[in-house]
């Protein structure tokens, strides 16, 4: 919980938050969502403008966190979807290759063969 006090500027003095500055870069260890789950519920509970302003700025971090996740999912599955088709064309072109003609492979071999001195 500490480490998600300093992340968003807050300092325990007694029972009361002090705001400082957040920090810019969120990245949260296995296990913090459930700290960062209890410090929100305490905020939101809280009658301190700064406490539900961080309350506030935490809840829009979490949901651009989960905009992050979802748009690198799709490019993800975009990135899957763009290799398994290449795979596949690859399959096609060397099936393919075995039912060349003679002629055209004549053709293959001259045209990519390197020049003979």
């Amino acid at each position: 919980s500490s480490g998600i006090n300093a992340e968003y500027g807050l300092e325990k003095t007694g029972n009361t938050n002090i705001q400082t500055a957040p920090k810019k870069d969120f990245t949260y260890a296995v296990g913090e969502d459930a700290d960062k789950a209890a410090l929100l519920s305490q905020l939101l509970k809280s009658k301190s403008k700064a406490d539900l302003e961080t309350a506030n700025k935490m809840i829009k971090d979490m949901v651009a966190a989960e905009g992050r996740k979802v748009e690198l999912d799709a490019e993800l599955l975009k990135d899957v979807a763009l290799i398994h088709n290449n795979g596949r064309l690859l399959s096609e072109m060397l099936a393919n290759e075995d039912t060349k003609t003679e002629e055209e492979q004549l053709l293959l071999d001259q045209h990519y063969s390197p020049p003979s001195n």
